[in-house]
């Protein structure tokens, strides 16, 4: 019986308390997100061991357990009370990572996560030098079935001592180019701590 009431209480705490919070911090253009630091400045991600700069007007917010089921994610910088353009940093480790798999990994994950919800238009891979850190960028369109909406993406690959770090750059198509050069700025100032 005692397990019971433990449970309920637990349930309890978890929709009286947690779920409005939640909801609350995640909300667009909420006074909670007053809180959070609003750029220009540099994020820091020690858990991750990553810092970037970004704009006045972006939100920067740091995962330790992933976002909505992405466990990879660990850092988003977003503009605020808007969900496009936004940063999405996802790392994971693996044992001699490269470039090559690197590349592969971050296209069969974006296949898998979206397959049921659209359509992809991959470009080939371009391997460069950013920031003094080997760098392989691929640029990548979502077209979505239910809503005939598409995402422009540009996805940033870098690996270091055994961890895969990918940046993903996402507007609304028909603003991409024009936030582009701001991801550019983002990207030069990477730095792995």
């Amino acid at each position: 019986m005692n397990h019971r009431k433990f449970f309920i209480r637990s349930m309890s705490v978890l929709v009286l308390v947690v779920v409005p919070f939640t909801l609350v911090l995640l909300t667009k253009g909420s006074s909670f997100l007053n809180l959070f630091h609003v750029g220009p400045g540099t994020f820091i991600n020690e858990l991750g061991g990553y810092s970037i700069d970004y704009p006045s007007g972006w939100i920067a917010l740091e995962f330790e357990n992933g976002n909505h089921g992405d466990k990879e994610t660990t850092g988003m910088l977003v503009m605020r009370n808007q969900d496009s353009p936004n940063l999405t940093i996802r790392q994971f480790e693996t044992q001699n990572p490269n470039l090559d798999e690197a590349v592969l990994w971050g296209k069969n994950r974006v296949i898998t996560r979206y397959d049921e919800y659209g359509t992809f238009l991959f470009d080939s891979p371009e391997y460069k030098i950013v920031n003094y850190l080997p760098m392989a960028t691929r640029t990548y369109t979502l077209s979505f079935y239910e809503t005939g909406n598409s995402l422009k993406n540009i996805d940033a690959y870098v690996v270091s001592e055994g961890t895969i770090f990918i940046l993903t750059f996402s507007s609304v198509s028909a603003e991409f180019e024009q936030n582009t050069p701001v991801f550019d700025e983002m990207l030069q100032s990477f730095v792995i701590e």
